[in-house]
Order: structure tokens, then sequence, then C-alpha cells
């Protein structure tokens, strides 16, 4: 049983879950998986593969996390797959397929890993606030981890490196700058 067609605006496109596995070449215990689910959770996730094209390691990875986040919340996959902040992702134009694939695949973590994603909400909320009160964008780093931040500063006179250093005495002084370096510390 596969999923074969899905209606979209302008007509219908034909996709077929068999084509792909075939063309991308997942075999085995993987293949199997996808052909056992039901009929909702192929054609959701035929949704997903028709958007992105995820090669069979980034598709395995996106399985797993999402039968993670099913079993979880005691939930169909399809219903993992169709939730709002993923269809937002599938339905965004101008993104490239590769770029979808790592939304959805960086999506399905935040679901899978609530905390994580709690703590990268906060952080960005923070980051947001020193933008808003100093000028100075902040890199985070990855997966919150390492507890440094990096800040790229470009200007065009000295007199311009004078303010930034200005701004970076404001932003060592903000009381979001402690927040986010505590939680970047595990202390928040």
């Amino acid at each position: 049983m596969t999923a074969s067609a899905h209606s979209q605006a302008g007509g219908t496109t034909s996709f077929s879950l068999e084509d792909f596995m075939s063309e991308r070449r997942i075999e085995g215990v993987l293949r199997d998986r996808i052909l056992k689910l039901d009929t909702k959770d192929q054609q959701a996730l035929s949704s997903i593969l028709e958007e992105s094209h995820p090669s069979a390691n980034t598709l395995r990875d996106i399985l797993r996390l999402a039968s993670e986040v099913a079993a979880r919340d005691k939930i169909s996959l399809a219903e993992v797959f169709t939730q709002e902040s993923v269809s937002l992702l599938l339905g965004r134009e101008g993104l490239s397929r590769k770029d979808k694939q790592r939304l959805i695949k960086k999506e399905m973590e935040r679901l899978r890993y609530p905390e994580r994603r709690r703590l990268e909400d906060r952080a960005q909320e923070l980051c947001r606030e020193l933008v808003k009160d100093t000028g100075l964008r902040m890199e985070l780093p990855k997966d919150l981890e390492g507890g440094t931040i990096a800040v790229r500063v470009s200007e065009r006179s000295p007199e311009g490196f004078a303010e930034i250093a200005d701004k970076f005495n404001q932003l060592s002084q903000h009381p979001s700058c402690v927040s986010l370096f505590n939680l970047l510390n595990g202390v928040e």
C-alpha cells in the first residue's frame, strides 16, 4: 500500500512513494518500515518527501525523530508530519528542497526535544532584545553548546569603531546578556 497522488493548487501531481524509494535507492529496513506504515502515515510522509526529496540518511533521521515524538505523545506519524509548524515549512515559497530538508529535520528535532526547543526560543528572545537595545547581532553556538557567543562587526571609519566599543560596553552590562550567558552555561 503506497501513497500515490496529492492534490495541489492548480491541479494534481502524481507522487509515488515506490518510485521515490527506487529513485533514492531506499532499500532494506528503511524501505520495509515505510511500506509497513498505515495509509495516512504514508500520505503525510509522502507530502514531506515530495516537497523536500531527502536522502536516505536524512529520511531515516526524520522518520526516527517523528516516530519518537509519536510514541512519546501517543499520536500517529501523520499527526506529527501535519503539525502546523511542519506544514508552514512545507508551504514556504522560495525555499530550495535542500533548505526544506534541513528545516524539516530541525523542526523534528525541536518537536522531539522540547526542553532544548524552550532553551533555543529563550536564547533567540534574548538575542532579539540585545539587537534591539544595542544594535549588535550575536551568533549563538551550535546546539547552544560551548558557552561562546560570536559578534561580528564591520565599520567604515575609526569613529564607527568607537561607537561599536560603546555598544559592546552597553552589551556587557545588559541584563539580557547576563541571562543569555547563564542559559548557555546551564545556570538558567
